[in-house]
């Protein structure tokens, strides 16, 4: 799965399940999306660990990161101008040992791509979003080895799609619309093209983490209160 570029390599993309795509492609709007004839996303069913998925551990190499860009002026200081200006540091120093998707709105997209226009290894995507932070409303990567016996590929990457309230729900949570947070997840693994389990417990992705073999750490307010 984990994927190394070297700062020698030349332009490519990276990404899950089409290892080459060229870097004019990188910067489109959906360029991944248009790389190829588009296929459906295949829905899955049951228990993900049953089926011999696992959550790598925080630590292990992965292909790619993505990356929402900030634009609410309630809970970004300054109409999210200093956060903008650190996710731009951050987006071009992870790029430099691999492959980034900054997903920006419409309002955002032409600025967030004249900014990465000409960072070979940054893919700019515009998508609708309440906030932008992926960790908490961005699917779950998990991953098995051999997937024929499930009618899947061999090596295969899917995503987990939680539900998401914003931190709290209608009357706790940072902002009472969450709708286009509630489709982000599912919109990357449709870009992606891999495999989507959706579920129904609310979760943040920042609220666990894993080591990989089976523990996880958790926070008890987070899944179980909230």
């Amino acid at each position: 799965v984990a994927s190394r570029l070297s700062s020698s390599a030349p332009a490519v993309f990276h990404s899950i399940l089409h290892p080459q795509i060229s870097a004019a492609e990188n910067r489109t709007n959906l360029g991944l999306a248009r790389a190829e004839p588009r296929r459906m996303v295949k829905a899955m069913a049951g228990c993900p660990a049953k089926m011999g998925f696992r959550m790598p551990a925080e630590w292990e190499p992965h292909e790619q990161c993505w990356m929402g860009w900030p634009e609410r002026p309630d809970n970004w200081r300054e109409h999210a101008e200093p956060a903008r200006k650190t996710f731009e540091r951050t987006a071009m120093a992870i790029s430099k040992f691999e492959p980034v998707t900054i997903c920006a709105s419409a309002k955002q997209y032409p600025r967030v791509h004249e900014l990465m226009e000409h960072q070979p290894n940054i893919r700019v995507v515009e998508m609708s979003m309440n906030d932008s932070w992926f960790r908490d409303t961005g699917p779950t990567f998990i991953t098995r080895e051999g997937g024929s016996d499930i009618g899947l590929a061999e090596q295969t990457i899917a995503g987990i799609d939680w539900e998401f309230n914003a931190w709290g729900g209608l009357g706790g949570g940072c902002f009472d619309d969450w709708s286009l947070d509630r489709s982000i997840a599912k919109k990357i693994v449709e870009i992606e093209r891999i495999p989507r389990f959706a579920h129904t417990m609310v979760l943040e992705g920042g609220s666990i983490h894993v080591d990989g073999e089976g523990y996880m750490h958790y926070n008890r307010r987070m899944l179980v209160e909230s």
